[in-house]
């Protein structure tokens, strides 16, 4: 016997599924796991640990026999690396002249990197890995920073701007003449 054709068949079942799915956390459902929802799928928030959920299935096949299957999920959770911050203080204390450059990790960019502090209003940047975002004109004090990669992943950090005395070229001299005709000066 010969076919010159192929033929395919596809069956979709009428009605109302003969299964049903239950989500729990653990490993192991039904024993100790907390039932968390049901449904074919889930939303989860794993709550900055990575966690083990158990579907459960339950069906009847055609004989009447139920069948109990478990599949294990497990959710993964990892944070954003850190990235590099190079802070630059003011040249002398009032001049807002200080800045931040964040360089983020390679990974799921773009990123929008926000810092909040003493400046007037927070700073938003959004940059694309690897790339830098970069912070100017900002005056010394204590900064929050957060960086959001587009996947959701967030990074949270402080930094610091404080100008040093030492690096500060701020020569102020009150100069008076006298009769003598030399120049006074005092600072």
């Amino acid at each position: 016997m010969s076919c010159r054709h192929s033929e395919g068949w596809r069956f979709t079942p009428n009605g109302a599924p003969i299964y049903t799915v239950s989500w729990y956390t653990g490993s192991v459902a039904g024993v100790g796991g907390t039932l968390i929802g049901t449904g074919n799928s889930i939303n989860v928030c794993p709550n900055g640990v990575t966690t083990t959920y158990t579907a459960k299935v339950v069906y009847t096949r055609c004989d009447g026999v139920t069948i109990t299957d478990y599949d294990d999920v497990v959710v993964s959770y990892t944070t954003l690396p850190a990235p590099t911050i190079t802070p630059v203080a003011e040249t002398c204390a009032g001049y807002n002249n200080g800045s931040v450059t964040i360089n983020n990790p390679v990974g799921s960019g773009p990123y929008t990197v926000t810092i909040a502090g003493p400046a007037a209003a927070s700073v938003v940047e959004a940059n694309t890995a690897p790339a830098v975002a970069n912070f100017t004109n900002l005056p010394d004090g204590n900064y929050t920073f957060t960086v959001t990669a587009a996947n959701g992943c967030i990074y949270n950090g402080v930094l610091q701007l404080t100008w040093s005395p030492l690096q500060c070229c701020c020569c102020f001299y009150t100069c008076s003449m006298f009769w003598t005709g030399k120049w006074n000066c005092n600072s």
